[in-house]
């Protein structure tokens, strides 16, 4: 009986020793130690297949770091590596953990720090590569574009201000417009082949609005009006970045990554 219980003892012992080798860090079936530092907020935990971006950092067990990636790309194959997958496996979006085990390039045991950022299925991954690949290609073909309206029309690249190709057509008077200005405008917008896709004139609509309150104007209008007056009227050339971006105006009439020419002048400005 005395025997019996010594035997129990001495292997709640040494379980619990196995367990406790690595304070702090529970153990897996696949030999892997783990810690859970930070718990993130996303819904679903990776499966065999899925892509994973994650920040990486590799350090040995007196906390020296040995390497340190950001942005890795992995797809979870147990295959490839059972511990780094059992790791990503237990993890969601913004989770971070570390975990230890014997890593076979530096010949002793290692802690690997780990942040997933993202994950996506297989099919979510081909479709934002497509979408990667479309913009990739839309953003030149709009360079191409917009060097050969400047070059016509013997615009320099380098004259552009904060983005934008600004042009005075009318003097102002007064001071610059500032933060918290209400002011009524006009304008104009056209496509660089002339073509006229919005007016506030032929609507009889102008536009008054505080300057400096957001989502009032696109951003590339914004900025040309801080380099008008009162009574001023200027030529302002728009790349998409700064106009209707790569989705395009709401109105589906300016398609996306399309630069466009606006025509605005400052009919009234208040203090």
């Amino acid at each position: 009986m005395l025997r019996s219980f010594l035997i129990l003892i001495a292997l709640i012992i040494f379980f619990s020793c196995q367990r406790s080798k690595y304070r702090g860090y529970t153990k897996t079936d696949s030999g892997m130690y783990y810690q859970i530092h930070f718990l993130g907020e996303g819904k679903r935990t990776p499966n065999a297949g899925d892509y994973a971006v994650f920040d990486l950092q590799l350090r040995n067990l007196g906390d020296t770091v040995l390497i340190e990636l950001d942005s890795v790309l992995w797809v979870l194959d147990r295959t490839k590596d059972s511990c780094l997958h059992d790791a990503l496996s237990m993890m969601r979006i913004g989770d971070s953990i570390s975990f230890i085990y014997f890593d076979t390039i530096f010949k002793t045991e290692t802690k690997h720090i780990v942040k997933l950022l993202k994950l996506q299925t297989p099919k979510e991954y081909e479709d934002e590569q497509k979408y990667l690949e479309w913009k990739k290609r839309s953003e030149k073909k709009e360079k191409e574009l917009l060097t050969d309206y400047l070059l016509k029309n013997d615009i320099e690249k380098k004259s552009a201000i904060q983005g934008i190709y600004f042009t005075t057509i009318k003097h102002g008077k007064g001071n610059y417009i500032q933060t918290g200005n209400v002011i009524t405008i006009q304008y104009k917008g056209y496509f660089l082949d002339g073509t006229l896709f919005d007016s506030s004139y032929e609507a009889n609509l102008p536009l008054e609005f505080t300057y400096g309150n957001p989502d009032q104007v696109i951003k590339g209008i914004e900025i040309g009006l801080s380099m008008m007056k009162n009574g001023g009227k200027a030529k302002i050339i728009i790349p998409s970045r700064l106009a209707f971006g790569d989705l395009g105006s709401s109105s589906g009439i300016v398609p996306p990554f399309t630069p466009v020419i606006f025509e605005v002048e400052v009919i009234r400005k208040e203090n």
